[in-house]
């Protein structure tokens, strides 16, 4: 997923990249090369939760506001709604912190009357009845394309009339982007095609040596130096580099499928994402669809899952009080404006106080249906919170965009309720910026720990993985935000805001900024975020308690 949202895989001769949801960069916690994590790694699978001046990695001091605020006080409930893909809400990380529905039960009916029937944990706004999503899904320029390459037919700059010149600017963004898009989704069908017939080719050319295709590095190494074939040689070494970056042939197929569907359905201006779900998309109104099955894809759709996971570390030591609302909005591609407004909507209908958005877009067909629900949550007491997305771009440009905003077309300010979250490593250096996140003085907020964060995985073959990106960073700020409405709930949202922007820990330190050209820029961190700061839990809750009193 866009916001953002790069799976990214480098084999010699290719890279393959994949969209998906905000950068998630799953690793094993003992990487072998990872000489940071595996010198100290029992310190640092959990960096994100450390105190700088108590352990010296530059975390959020939640262990530190835990053992001095948060033990001593009393909770009550708050609930977060996490507007994303499907969720494992079985897992044994989130299980006992998924939000129930205590006025609804599964019986067909809507028995709490709030217009979604058996809504127990959440809404699926991007399922049919039974739970049955759209795995894939138009980019939102392609939607963009779809709608009005009819319109602009003939059109140009000169002849353009005025009453269209918002529509046909954004038109000629989504044209240019859909364009090089489309020529590099061929070529990477071209690599997928390259390395599917090797890994085959190789297959046939070994069955006689390894007839069920269980290699290994010993075995394959032992067979090259008794090799007296050399036309095996050239497979051997293909093997070799399958079996040292972890290629299988499961990870072949599923990259493939992601590939071949970015051209069939993300790009295709004639495929329709909403068919089996039945809805008018044009129509906010009309909100008889979904379902409240949230869960089903979550192996596939997994992002959802991580971002839960990161939210719910800061729970595992004790705060039951603090639950998870799961809101079903996002699948592979770019979401719908009406199924993100009216999971808002939604979340704040059914008592959320926070609302964590880890994902975005460089398009928005119905960004007034979004604000318009943004500031009925500013008028509820509820903060939103976004992700500024994986693009190393800075996000003040004004060619630059990053959907859900707070801001209105001429780029002002609209609500006072929403964050815009960028990430910070666990390395204080010029590098303590993560390298593909966003920044802005303007339009970022803050920044949070967003690099290699332990968390919950939907993958069947591990529970727990590290993950990175602003999408990590926006559920911690999330999660904190979330602990100050439990801890304190008299406090407002934009009190809320405030204590997180000004609570942070600020670093004096010159960060290394890609700049458009290429070259590398030395800017100071305070520059990159509208707070100049890293969010900290401890210093956020003791604000808020003596805020309270």
């Amino acid at each position: 997923m866009k916001k953002l949202r790069i799976y990214t895989f480098v084999l010699p001769l290719i890279s393959i990249v994949s969209c998906n949801l905000n950068k998630t960069i799953s690793q094993e916690l003992t990487k072998k090369d990872d000489v940071f994590f595996n010198t100290i790694k029992d310190t640092l699978v959990n960096w994100h939760l450390k105190d700088y001046h108590n352990d010296s990695i530059p975390g959020i001091s939640f262990e530190k506001a835990y053992q001095n605020i948060l033990k001593k006080n009393e909770s009550s409930e708050a609930i977060i709604a996490i507007l994303d893909t499907d969720v494992d809400i079985h897992h044994e990380f989130l299980k006992k912190h998924i939000w129930l529905n205590q006025n609804e039960k599964i019986d067909g009916n809507d028995n709490d009357k709030n217009g979604y029937i058996d809504d127990i944990n959440g809404w699926n706004f991007i399922s049919d009845s039974i739970g049955n999503s759209e795995l894939f899904v138009n980019y939102e320029y392609t939607r963009i394309l779809k709608k009005y390459d009819s319109v602009f037919e003939g059109i140009s700059d000169e002849n353009v009339s005025k009453s269209l010149e918002k529509e046909y600017f954004h038109y000629k963004r989504a044209k240019d982007i859909y364009l090089g898009r489309t020529l590099y989704a061929f070529k990477e069908k071209n690599y997928i095609d390259y390395y599917l017939n090797k890994s085959k080719q190789a297959d046939i050319a070994l069955a006689s040596y390894f007839p069920e295709k269980k290699y290994t590095k010993e075995k394959v190494d032992s067979l090259i130096k008794v090799n007296s074939d050399p036309s095996l040689l050239p497979h051997l070494n293909y093997i070799l580099t399958e079996i040292q970056y972890n290629i299988t042939d499961k990870w072949l197929a599923d990259y493939k499928l992601k590939t071949y569907e970015r051209i069939n359905k993300l790009l295709n201006k004639d495929f329709d994402d909403r068919v089996n779900i039945g809805d008018d998309i044009e129509d906010l109104e009309d909100m008889n669809y979904g379902s409240y099955i949230v869960n089903k894809n979550s192996e596939f759709l997994e992002h959802g899952t991580t971002v839960a996971g990161v939210i719910s570390s800061l729970l595992k030591k004790g705060n039951s009080n603090i639950k998870l609302m799961v809101l079903c909005v996002s699948s592979l591609g770019d979401e719908n404006d009406k199924d993100m407004a009216l999971a808002i909507r939604y979340a704040v209908n059914n008592g959320a106080k926070v609302i964590n958005i880890s994902s975005g877009k460089n398009f928005s067909l119905h960004s007034d249906w979004v604000i318009k629900e943004l500031k009925n949550a500013e008028e509820q007491d509820v903060l939103v919170v976004t992700s500024a997305g994986n693009s190393n771009t800075n996000l003040d440009e004004k060619d630059v965009f990053n959907y859900p905003d707070d801001t209105d077309e001429n780029r002002e300010e609209v609500v006072d309720n929403f964050l815009k979250v960028s990430s910070s490593s666990y390395q204080l250096t010029k590098k303590f910026k993560e390298e593909e996140t966003a920044y802005g003085k303007t339009n970022v907020d803050l920044f949070a720990p967003g690099e290699k964060i332990f968390t919950a995985s939907a993958k069947k073959d591990k529970k727990y993985e590290l993950s990175s990106g602003t999408s990590m960073a926006a559920a911690l700020t999330s999660g904190v935000a979330g602990l100050i409405y439990s801890y304190f709930p008299s406090l407002s949202v934009k009190q809320v805001k405030k204590i997180l922007m000004d609570s942070g820990t600020s670093y004096d330190i010159n960060i290394e900024v890609k700049q458009r050209d290429g070259s590398l820029k030395l800017t100071p961190f305070s520059e990159l975020s509208k707070s100049g700061k890293v969010l900290n839990s401890y210093n956020a809750l003791l604000m808020a308690e003596k805020m309270t009193k």
